[in-house]
């Protein structure tokens, strides 16, 4: 797995200049992590764009990425609980909207 997140991110790159929302959401992965490219700034040749942060000690993205995902893991944990929850109530109360509407469709004749 963290090959494949690698060289995709790698890939990405390569459409920084071409691809609008590739270039937004790479600008805002590297001001909100406060990194530069994939491993480090060499990521981007010889011209890192101006998201990079201008320190020469930059991590890349990736490590940072997965040491903020690390830190914030048992938040994450919570909110995935609480929209599968959300999600199993909807359904619930679909299925008991559906049930109630055969019901009274059947006692109209209909």
């Amino acid at each position: 797995l963290d090959n494949y997140v690698s060289t995709s991110l790698t890939e990405s790159i390569q459409q920084y200049h071409s691809n609008n929302s590739t270039k937004a959401t790479w600008d805002s992965i590297q001001t909100f992590l406060q990194c530069c490219g994939v491993n480090g700034t060499s990521d981007w040749g010889s011209q890192p764009p101006a998201s990079c942060p201008s320190n020469p000690q930059v991590q890349g993205c990736y490590a940072q990425a997965k040491l903020w995902f690390h830190s914030n893991f048992l938040h994450i944990g919570i909110i995935m609980i609480c929209v599968c929850v959300i999600q199993v109530l909807g359904m619930s109360f679909a299925l008991t909207l559906n049930c109630q509407i055969d019901k009274t469709s059947q006692a109209l004749g209909l």
